[in-house]
């Protein structure tokens, strides 16, 4: 089935063949998320073919996510739209920071938090086991906030979501990436973050606040304080060890790791190409030597 929907990828967006081609030779887009047991290529498919939430554009979408899997390095927190408080740094680290390993170990259950994040639901669900003590203390701190289902004595399923201006905050960021000089990760200070990266952080860091995170003022949105939680902080997570590990309950699950691999074969297809395909699809064609900047004129 994934060759069947690397096939429709290619027809659909031909600009986007050489990185399906490198990715499906690293054999990155079979795993199959053990949340939903869809294939990371039936996903990339579903953000590009279905609706996405209000103003997303499908193709921002999938050219964002294939970036993001093609090089998980490139995966950042540097913003490029001041907050409303003026400021042009985030807090989002620990959440920025988780995951790249989720990109780089599960790519599909990456891509399907993003595709979750991204439909008109801009959410998904996530199934952990928990001892019953613990499941009782969770559905407390949940209530109110996250929708939660039990699904048996042992399991606990969590709808987790981003604040309610993640979104409109994603745009502005993915607006502003667009227009900003940009050298795909020659040079990290050019880098910034795309729609993708605003929602799946926005989401993570408001989880661990109890769904207090602002992602236009990139604060808590009761008390107006910004980082990661202190003691007296007052934010949803008691303190700083509390706060990282509801990030790694969210991203570190049970979703099956990709083995260690060395050196791709590529075939006809070289990482050079399919960087290439990904510069396309930003800068409409034009290929510079490296070190360059990208003047986004589109």
């Amino acid at each position: 089935m994934c060759r069947e929907y690397c096939g429709e990828l290619r027809r659909l967006e031909p600009a986007s063949r050489p990185v399906i081609d490198v990715l499906q030779r690293r054999g990155i887009l079979h795993p199959i998320t053990a949340e939903s047991g869809q294939s990371l290529a039936e996903l990339l498919m579903k953000c590009l073919t279905e609706p996405r939430a209000r103003g997303m554009d499908r193709r921002h979408v999938y050219w964002g996510l294939l970036e993001r899997i093609h090089r998980p390095a490139s995966n950042t927190q540097i913003v490029n739209v001041e907050f409303t408080g003026g400021q042009l740094d985030t807090t989002t680290c620990v959440s920025a920071a988780h995951v790249l390993p989720l990109i780089s170990e599960t790519p599909g259950e990456y891509a399907r938090i993003v595709e979750g994040l991204t439909s008109p639901v801009m959410g998904f669900w996530i199934v952990r086991p928990l001892r019953r003590e613990v499941i009782k203390q969770r559905m407390l701190w949940l209530e109110g906030t996250f929708n939660a289902l039990l699904i048996s004595e042992n399991e606990l399923g969590i709808w987790v979501k981003p604040d309610g201006g993640a979104p409109a905050r994603a745009l502005r960021e993915h607006g502003g990436r667009l227009f900003r000089e940009y050298d795909f990760g020659a040079r990290a200070g050019k880098n910034s973050r795309l729609l993708v990266d605003v929602m799946v952080q926005s989401a993570l860091t408001n989880y661990a606040m109890r769904g207090r995170y602002d992602s236009a003022a990139d604060n808590d949105r009761m008390t107006g304080a910004r980082g990661v939680p202190r003691p007296g902080w007052g934010s949803g997570a008691g303190s700083t060890d509390e706060y990282r590990s509801l990030i790694r309950e969210v991203v570190h699950g049970q979703a099956p790791r990709l083995p260690t691999r060395g050196s791709p074969v590529l075939g006809e297809m070289t990482e050079e190409q399919a960087l290439h395909a990904l510069e396309d699809r930003w800068t409409g064609g034009h290929h510079l030597e490296r070190p360059f900047t990208i003047d986004i004129d589109a």
